[in-house]
């Protein structure tokens, strides 16, 4: 079963710029495969004169683009597998012709392509007002308000000591993974 990582994104980036996407995994350990609009990157697209990259440690994976020209926007997706199963994350990456302008930016609404969900709120916010935010509900917290919040039991979740019961065999295992985009 593919499960989706939490914080799909749109990301807008000035043409020429450099892109730097990161796709975390914690599993035994995991693999990584990166995708542009469905195809999947491999080495030969990777060259040393290419401006694009790629780096896997057992920690993360980064994919890189130096110099972006339009015909790099597109749809990322990295997805991390391990004998446990897959979970994957993907980021829609539009590249703005030109300089980019706020009143550029202010055209497209971010908070539409990416809605808070669970009755959060958005907020469109940096310097060229590329980001979006999102302020949660107090049941739900996540990106995108789309994680349930946890509330601790301390009879049933928490040990004598305070520290949570689970083994951390159990998690050995298990695919578990933030996605952040620098």
């Amino acid at each position: 079963m593919t499960r989706k990582m939490a914080g799909d994104d749109i990301k807008m980036i000035p043409e020429g710029k450099s892109l730097s996407l990161r796709c975390v995994a914690r599993g035994s350990p995991p693999d990584y495969a990166w995708f542009k609009d469905g195809v999947l990157l491999t080495p030969t697209d990777v060259t040393a004169a290419s401006r694009l990259s790629i780096h896997t440690t057992d920690r993360y994976s980064s994919l890189g683009i130096k110099r972006l020209t339009p015909d790099d926007g597109g749809l990322y997706r990295c997805v991390a597998s391990n004998a446990a199963g897959e979970a994957e994350q993907q980021v829609q990456v539009k590249v703005q012709d030109g300089p980019a302008s706020a009143a550029q930016a202010a055209d497209i609404d971010l908070c539409a392509v990416n809605p808070c969900r669970n009755g959060g709120t958005c907020a469109v916010e940096g310097p060229d007002r590329s980001r979006t935010t999102c302020t949660c509900t107090p049941a739900f917290t996540g990106r995108r308000c789309q994680l349930p919040r946890r509330r601790l039991q301390p009879d049933r979740e928490l040990g004598a000591e305070g520290t949570n019961d689970r083994s951390s065999e159990e998690d050995d295992d298990d695919i578990r993974r933030t996605f952040s985009i620098g």
